[in-house]
């Protein structure tokens, strides 16, 4: 069966009825439909469940995890970023990467002194992560106790989601009162993602389900419950490399990022 989307009648993710929604591209990737609420752009039909786990059980086969191939693994210049930044977030608490892939960041996370667990639903990453680095990650948040956690990253995850809001409202449970999450996307409005448009390399990425601007993710992370949402304007940079520094920083400095970063605070439990 085919998920429904924002068929007339439904909320769209944001929390917002959309009573107009309209083609996001002309060309391209034809199928994602943008909210006239809140700008979110959303596949419309959503891949079905078979597709989706067909989809990532390509993707993180154990030779693709191996080979940083599965467009899932964020790498190790990247990992060390967002674990600079997630250190300086969480200070002494614990720190929990839900999608954390084949675990990478919680491993660099737990050299650093950090107390972190990982969340991963792909089977397969689950099982790479404790063959190569020798722990298991969580593959339910129903495992997961309420208030444990000070600080929660979701790094290039929410775009993923088949349903973001009903997900961020479901985190919040795990999360302390007064705790913090980082989330981090594709940035929609950057300069690249407007200039090709439904080409965007972002957008042809069949498991990207939604891709937001800032507008859009505020409008998220607030009807999910959080308060005191704040955008990084320069977010960890994912790759080594002068003239991608340049890049990143440029666009950042433009305010038109590729990677949108937000903080927000859990403080109405």
């Amino acid at each position: 069966m085919t998920i429904s989307l924002i068929n007339k009648g439904d909320s769209c993710p944001c929390g917002d009825r959309p009573l107009k929604q309209r083609a996001a591209f002309r060309s391209g990737e034809v199928d994602f439909k943008r909210c006239l609420h809140c700008g979110l752009l959303a596949r419309d039909p959503l891949p079905t469940i078979a597709e989706l786990n067909a989809i990532y059980a390509k993707a993180f086969s154990s030779d693709r995890i191996s080979g940083g191939s599965t467009d899932q693994e964020s790498g190790s210049f990247a990992a060390a970023s967002y674990a600079d930044q997630l250190a300086a977030l969480a200070g002494s608490g614990e720190v929990l990467d839900y999608g954390a892939a084949s675990g990478e960041l919680v491993e660099v996370l737990r050299e650093r002194g950090v107390e972190c667990d990982g969340l991963e639903l792909s089977e397969e990453a689950r099982a790479f992560c404790y063959a190569k680095r020798g722990f298991a990650l969580f593959g339910s948040i129903r495992d997961l106790p309420r208030d444990k956690y000070d600080t929660l990253a979701m790094i290039e995850v929410i775009e993923h989601l088949v349903d973001p809001l009903a997900t961020l409202r479901e985190v919040r449970a795990v999360l302390k009162s007064n705790g913090s999450v980082l989330i981090t996307t594709p940035n929609r409005a950057s300069i690249r993602a407007r200039i090709q448009s439904g080409n965007w390399r972002e957008a042809k990425k069949k498991f990207h389900l939604y891709l937001f601007h800032e507008r859009s993710l505020r409008q998220l992370v607030s009807a999910a419950g959080f308060s005191e949402i704040r955008v990084l304007r320069f977010p960890p940079l994912q790759r080594p490399g002068i003239v991608f520094w340049f890049f990143a920083r440029f666009q950042q400095a433009v305010g038109f990022p590729g990677t949108l970063a937000i903080t927000a605070k859990n403080l109405a439990k």
